[in-house]
């Protein structure tokens, strides 16, 4: 298996596009059945910036939940599009869930990045 530690960001990457990277890397590395048993989705970035679109902040304190982070790609979104978005956002709090433990290191790297 490859390791998310192998895997750098590239000059200049979203985070949510390193996400995806990490993503497609680890996606190939595990066995259908292994994502079927994890219930593992990765979510487009195309997506995950759509949806990201959709909301709006207006606190100057964000509280975000990712119960199913995978890779972060969606997190990485929703965090991207507030800081474009605001002006005021002093402070962005997320609490992330991941149930397969197998991803982690690659949710890490998204994390640190």
């Amino acid at each position: 298996m490859i390791k998310a530690i192998d895997i750098h960001p590239l000059d200049n990457e979203l985070p949510s596009h390193y996400a995806d990277r990490l993503g497609v890397v680890y996606a190939k590395t595990v066995s259908t059945q292994h994502k079927k048993d994890n219930g593992q989705f990765f979510t487009p970035t195309e997506i995950a910036h759509f949806m990201a679109g959709l909301t709006k902040q207006t606190q100057d304190k964000l509280k975000i939940l990712d119960p199913g982070c995978g890779t972060g790609i969606l997190s990485s979104s929703l965090i991207e599009t507030f800081a474009k978005q605001s002006d005021t956002l002093k402070e962005i709090e997320l609490v992330a869930y991941e149930t397969d433990k197998d991803i982690l290191p690659f949710t890490q790297a998204t994390l640190d990045y």
